[in-house]
């Protein structure tokens, strides 16, 4: 678990003040912003919960990536965005949509009513199943949540509502049981993973015995609602299916969600990788009722990282790894503050350097050479979690004992560089000492040579790797 320190508190020293910058005001030439800004517009059911990613969030058909953006409809905000964008994907309601680069505007419902499956309902079911988002307490991971049935003929049917966004097409297989039986005896399919939301299917009429749910997404490998049909993980038997009561108008209903991976594998806990309502007369409840979570607040992210050529006013050799800072920024929605948390990943200076954000200085005595040698012991740095007022931008800079430069600060020994680079990717390799940026990334050329306006990618493109601290 990351602590919130810095590792070396003997070098770097943590402290806020305000200062003055005293750059050059730019001159008309290239944008060396690698970063756009764009609208969200969501106009949709209330209360949908809307994520959206910057690129392809899949990763083996399992959605993985982080969104830039949470909220619930309506609503209407600015983002930024890599320029490198090619494509932007909103999730709303386990369903995907993909949009080209720009602005987003949404002024429909995600799906279709169909009969009582409406959008609100649909809704308010993903809502109770947020999408990454652990939807289960830790002391109900081993909990069974089946429905138990009486002594009374029970008729029950179930619907289909989605799968959190997954590219898996799971299935689904019902079963029965009682607590004097160690094993399944029969798996039924309800679903064959083509099935489409709103699909209702009647399971039958029961008595006396308890209804469990096993999902699947390859043959043969099934992950069961009930904890003791599971494989053992580390010694324990989870549950891969909770099933919640759901009050929704007038009427009650249950609803199941599954989870298809176990804890080892893309495992998220949020139990929405196949979402369905369960109908029963009369209605059956769950053997316990788990407890549901609490939605979380809208949000906006950015993230990347910082790289500091320090020889302002002077001209620098133009490697950008003086001072290396990763950041991660979340703006929470209803607040006037924003969550950063920074790292300084590596220093490549002779000066003493003082890293800020907007006008206030945050970690100063950053000198010497760490992390920018081949060859040299990795120095492992801590995250350091900062506050700060929230803003339209949150601009770096950088003090270096002689004067403060930021990322607007005009460089005029050189056109092709800037002094701060915001690089768009928290996974950014940084040059060694004295490799000049365009050494390390050919791209880079392409980039400045069509006046910044084209090759927004180049960073992740063609890079020699024995000129980048790859440790």
């Amino acid at each position: 678990m990351k602590k919130l320190l810095l590792l070396l508190v003997s070098v770097f020293t943590l402290f806020s003040c305000e200062v003055k910058n005293s750059y050059q005001e730019p001159e008309p030439g290239k944008d060396f912003s690698l970063v756009d800004e764009i609208t969200v517009r969501v106009n949709t059911t209330e209360n949908t919960r809307c994520l959206l990613y910057a690129g392809d969030p899949y990763v083996d058909g399992h959605l993985v990536g982080e969104p830039i953006l949470i909220d619930y409809a309506p609503f209407e905000k600015s983002v930024r965005i890599p320029k490198a964008t090619d494509k932007l994907y909103l999730l709303m309601n386990g369903q995907m949509s993909t949009y080209s680069k720009g602005d987003v505007v949404v002024n429909k419902a995600v799906t279709k009513a169909e009969g009582e499956l409406s959008d609100a309902l649909i809704t308010a079911i993903n809502n109770y199943y947020p999408e990454g988002v652990r939807n289960t307490p830790s002391d109900t991971y081993t909990v069974c949540s089946d429905l138990m049935v009486g002594s009374e003929e029970t008729e029950v049917w179930v619907t289909y509502v989605g799968n959190g966004g997954a590219h898996l097409n799971n299935s689904l297989y019902y079963y029965t049981y009682t607590d004097a039986d160690a094993e399944i005896q029969d798996l039924t399919p309800v679903f064959d993973g083509k099935q489409t939301i709103g699909t209702k299917v009647k399971l039958g009429t029961f008595t006396d015995c308890k209804i469990g749910f096993a999902c699947s997404y390859s043959p043969g490998v099934y992950r069961y609602s009930t904890p003791r049909f599971n494989e053992k993980y580390n010694g324990i038997l989870l549950t891969s299916g909770v099933i919640r009561t759901l009050k929704f108008g007038d009427k009650e209903y249950q609803t199941l969600g599954m989870e298809d991976q176990l804890p080892d594998g893309w495992f998220d806990q949020d139990y929405n990788d196949l979402l369905c309502l369960i109908e029963s007369n009369p209605a059956l409840t769950p053997e316990n009722e788990i407890p549901t979570p609490e939605l979380p607040p809208g949000s906006i992210t950015w993230q990347g990282m910082w790289l500091f050529e320090d020889n302002y006013p002077n001209q620098g050799d133009y490697d950008f790894n003086d001072v290396v800072v990763r950041f991660h920024i979340e703006e929470i929605s209803g607040s006037n503050e924003a969550r950063a948390h920074i790292q300084v990943m590596a220093t490549g200076a002779s000066f003493t350097n003082s890293f800020g954000i907007n006008g206030k200085i945050y970690v100063e005595g950053l000198s010497g050479y760490m992390n920018v040698r081949a060859g040299a012991s990795k120095v492992e740095t801590e995250v350091i979690q900062i506050t700060l007022p929230k803003a339209d931008a949150y601009i770096p800079m950088l003090n270096n004992g002689k004067a403060t430069f930021d990322l607007n600060s005009y460089n005029k020994y050189d056109a092709d560089f800037p002094n701060v680079l915001e690089i768009p990717s928290p996974d950014f390799k940084w040059c060694l000492e004295t490799i000049r940026i365009d050494e390390a990334y050919p791209m880079y050329t392409k980039w400045v040579d069509s006046g910044c306006t084209s090759y927004h990618d180049w960073y992740k493109g063609t890079r020699n790797d024995d000129k980048v601290y790859m440790e």
